[in-house]
């Protein structure tokens, strides 16, 4: 575990750690009723939303694939991946 007064002696792994973002992520998961039957056939759908933390950019995604693809663009610095910047 690391913390403030760990020491790295690994280089590759201090040139890993050198891009850093803190993201608050809330998950919807919401349940659309398909038949009377509620707890039988029900078709589920999610949504993601995501906050840097740091520059207050925000997205909601659709599925986790998307979310690790736009929190990997905003900490990596790249734009390509802002959808709405609230």
């Amino acid at each position: 575990m690391l913390n403030r007064n760990t020491t790295i002696d690994n280089p590759q792994l201090v040139k890993h750690m050198q891009n850093y973002g803190s993201y608050l992520v809330r998950h919807w998961l919401f349940a659309k009723e398909t038949s009377q039957e509620r707890d039988e056939n029900r078709e589920q759908s999610q949504a993601f939303d995501i906050e840097h933390v740091q520059t207050g950019r925000r997205t909601r995604v659709s599925t986790l694939n998307e979310a690790q693809k736009w929190i990997e663009a905003v900490t990596l610095g790249s734009d390509a991946m802002s959808n709405q910047p609230n």
